[in-house]
């Protein structure tokens, strides 16, 4: 019974993408929250997406920074 919670997978939670303007392109940035993540992590993907994954202690806004 403790293992089937302990190998749930985790809620991540999306919000809202949005546009921050480099130079005269601009780079859509998602924001996600996930409960097991330690640290802020920003990944940029093939296509040009910013990805920016934050612990469920830290807030959106301290992400933006």
């Amino acid at each position: 019974m403790f293992f089937k919670h302990a190998f749930r997978r985790s809620q991540l939670i999306e919000f809202e993408p949005e546009f921050l303007q480099v130079g005269a392109t601009s780079v859509r940035v998602r924001f996600v929250q996930n409960p097991r993540s330690r640290r802020l992590i920003v990944r940029l993907s093939r296509d040009g997406t910013v990805r920016v994954t934050f612990p469920t202690r830290a807030t959106k806004s301290h992400a933006r920074e």
